[in-house]
């Protein structure tokens, strides 16, 4: 790691640590940010997906539970 940033440019050993860790933890923050969007998105369009479904089965239903009971 010295030869990344250390020795080529003068800065202190701490730094490349520093640069790491922080870059790390953006990352993992819009990576986490990013799936629960995802997660987020996916929840709203199933739900809108279902209640679409429901009410276009809603006059069918009671036909298919006429056939299950004979």
């Amino acid at each position: 790691m010295p030869l990344l940033f250390g020795e080529l440019s003068g800065f202190p050993s701490w730094v490349p640590v520093v640069l790491l860790v922080s870059l790390s933890f953006v990352l993992g923050f819009l990576a986490r940010l990013i799936l629960l969007r995802f997660i987020r998105y996916w929840q709203i369009r199933d739900r809108k997906l279902f209640k679409s479904l429901e009410k276009h089965l809603s006059g069918s239903m009671f036909f298919f539970i006429s056939v299950i009971n004979d």
